[in-house]
């Protein structure tokens, strides 16, 4: 994998510091894991029934309504940030959306975005996009 920069020139129009770039990055690659966390808390995963036999004692495991809020929370905080990140895409550009998702999630390069996707743009229109989308994430990000 090619070196990549992790800091424009400050009078690039999309510059963020190089530390910030860093953190929207690692923000980016952990859009599966979110993924699989909204997957495990859907309503398919969530008990169809919940015993009441026996009445909960000291040493129980606590209210299992409670830990499905709970579960429920963490999914929507998962969701939150999945959405984030294609609202974001989009706002860069509609029609690069899915390509940049691809780049930011996953690291898949621009040209095997062009040799296997036939991404409609050029290397330099694609890496504009993507410092925009970077930029565009910081401020929605704070």
């Amino acid at each position: 994998m090619p070196k990549e920069r992790t800091e424009l020139s400050k009078k690039n129009k999309y510059w963020i510091p190089k530390y910030r770039y860093l953190e929207l990055k690692n923000f980016c690659l952990q859009y599966h894991e979110w993924l699989r966390e909204i997957d495990a808390h859907s309503m398919d995963a969530i008990p169809s029934g919940i015993s009441y036999d026996k009445m909960p004692g000291g040493s129980g495991t606590g209210d299992p309504t409670a830990a499905i809020a709970i579960a429920g929370a963490d999914s929507d905080s998962a969701r939150g940030k999945v959405e984030l990140i294609r609202q974001t895409a989009r706002a860069t550009d509609p029609a690069l959306a899915k390509y940049i998702i691809w780049n930011v999630t996953e690291g898949v390069p621009y040209w095997k975005l062009k040799q296997t996707h036939k991404i409609p743009c050029s290397i330099n229109t694609f890496t504009r996009r993507r410092q925009k989308f970077f930029w565009l994430l910081s401020k929605k990000k704070k």
